[in-house]
């Protein structure tokens, strides 16, 4: 079960690393439009916005299914916890 215990955090936090990682595309164009005002107009172009929106979704979509896995570790945590009372 420890072994178990371990991968699963470790899932957990690649997982997360990677939605983090995916959500930074549109943190940097954000980031850029607030220090230049003419980023999205003259260097920046909608196809290159609409990737970094998918990338920004799947980056959501990773963050999302590190709580699930969360939330079904810590039900299986307190399930074996019951186990080992009875």
């Amino acid at each position: 079960m420890r072994k178990f215990q371990k991968l699963s955090e470790l899932r957990i936090d690649l997982i997360k690393s990677l939605g983090i990682g995916l959500c930074s595309p549109i943190a940097t164009i954000v980031f850029m439009t607030a220090v230049d005002r003419s980023y999205l107009r003259d260097k920046m172009d909608l196809e290159g916005f609409l990737a970094a929106l998918f990338l920004l979704i799947c980056g959501l979509k990773c963050i999302s299914k590190v709580y699930t896995i969360a939330e079904s570790f810590d039900l299986l945590n307190e399930r074996g916890d019951d186990d080992k009372s009875i």
